[in-house]
């Protein structure tokens, strides 16, 4: 299995939509544009947040595995 960089482009954040949909919490997600984090497997790269690692992880796992374009047919 491959190891996989996963590397910051963007940041969103809408509070409008955290305010009405998610728990109350104090600290969103910390990471920062440009930021380079090294996925081995199924384990999350210590500092990348739990919902950011939810939303990828099926992503970076077939990468790891071989896959190539995931949007391509």
């Amino acid at each position: 299995m491959k190891k996989v960089r996963i590397t910051v482009v963007r940041k969103a954040c809408y509070p409008d939509l955290m305010e009405k949909y998610e728990n109350p919490i104090e600290h969103a997600c910390d990471i920062e544009e440009g930021a380079v984090f090294v996925a081995n497997g199924w384990q999350r790269p210590k500092g990348l947040c739990q919902s950011a690692w939810e939303s990828m992880s099926p992503f970076v796992m077939g990468l790891a595995h071989g896959a190539e374009n995931f949007y391509d047919g």
